[in-house]
């Protein structure tokens, strides 16, 4: 029978008989926080991991100082408040031409069911929008970003995850199910592509569910900066599913904007207007199908890869958002935040294996 080893001090016995060492058990413990501290990141904000970037303080010099519109960058007075929305707008064929979208300050638009995309496009108080539709259901991925600015969240229903988070997370909620005076229903269209809302009574759905003032981030806005030398025309393809559905910017640089193109042409409102923005955002991100509906999984806490378009140039950078109850940023190869044109803003949301060339 062979000997068995004498425990040494600091070692026990397991009840296999196998004998650990204290240094063992120390080990063993800190590996166990270091991925329970994974985990709560990852699980925590719902996002994905980036390394770290330490961001240099903006050059003011470059960057207005002041207070600013939230959403436009317009110049405010410094006691100036504001409601802000955010409305569930759907753009399948079915629904074209769309209405009010030309005139929203900042719109992020993601797939949906069918890699069809839709629509979150805000608006202020400030604005008198008569029509704004059709609008449709809430998905998680824009509760996510609704919560980052505290505005009154529009929609017909959602899915069942997107409602559960919206009653968990308290959201400002105008849920048409609920607040029918807030919506109406076109005539024109048939369900569910006939209902709509305008600005005067989001304002009123805000008296009604909002009691208090609300108090936002702000993004950084600069004059638009147009060399002696004015950039080229030039496209930003946006990928989405290759049926109709696919997105071209063309940069004008007769009125530095960007010009909304869809399935071969410009892509026209019921109004007869066209979409021209000031700075165009893409971001690189996670996306999955979670069941057999179609619905989709999007991530929109955390961070990736991005590239902005503004005063016909073009920026590598990041994007981050470390909360949900953080609005989205962006900035360049450098660490340093985006200094956005005043106007408007469109953020397109893709799939990170996607669009390996965003620009042509």
């Amino acid at each position: 029978m062979p000997n068995k080893k004498k425990q040494s001090q600091g070692e026990k016995q397991g009840k296999n008989g196998y004998a650990f060492s204290a240094p063992f058990f120390l080990l063993a413990f800190l590996g166990i926080v270091a991925v329970a501290a994974s985990l709560w990141f990852v699980l925590g904000t719902g996002g994905n991991q980036i390394d770290e970037i330490v961001h240099e303080p903006i050059d003011l010099n470059i960057a207005y100082e002041g207070a600013r519109h939230p959403l436009s960058g317009e110049r405010v007075d410094d006691d100036e408040t504001f409601k802000l929305f955010a409305v569930m707008v759907e753009n399948s064929q079915d629904a074209w031409p769309l209405s009010g979208i030309e005139d929203s300050y900042l719109v992020f638009e993601a797939p949906v069911e069918g890699n069809i995309t839709r629509f979150m496009a805000m608006y202020s108080d400030d604005q008198d929008v008569d029509e704004i539709g059709p609008v449709r259901s809430a998905r998680p991925y824009y509760v996510d970003l609704v919560l980052g600015w505290d505005a009154l969240y529009a929609h017909v229903g959602g899915s069942p995850e997107a409602l559960d988070l919206i009653k968990e997370r308290g959201v400002n909620d105008l849920n048409e199910f609920f607040n029918g005076g807030s919506f109406w229903r076109s005539r024109r269209r048939s369900a569910p592509h006939n209902v709509y809302t305008e600005t005067s009574r989001l304002i009123a759905g805000w008296d009604r569910v909002i009691e208090d003032e609300q108090e936002y981030e702000t993004r950084l806005f600069k004059k638009s900066k147009i060399e002696d030398e004015p950039p080229e025309e030039y496209e930003v393809e946006v990928e989405f599913n290759g049926y109709g559905y696919d997105v071209t910017w063309v940069y004008d640089p007769e009125q530095n904007a960007y010009v909304r193109h869809q399935a071969g042409s410009e892509y026209k409102l019921r109004s007869g207007a066209g979409i021209a923005v000031q700075n165009v955002a893409i971001m690189k991100t996670q996306t999955s199908v979670i069941d057999n509906i179609g619905r989709q999984k999007i991530t929109t806490v955390g961070g990736g890869d991005a590239q902005i378009h503004m005063d016909g140039q073009v920026i590598d950078g990041t994007w981050e958002k470390d909360l949900r109850s953080t609005i989205m940023r962006f900035y360049d190869d450098a660490g340093d935040e985006i200094v956005w044109n005043v106007g408007k803003t469109w953020v397109e949301v893709v799939d990170e294996d996607r669009n390996e060339v965003l620009e042509s």
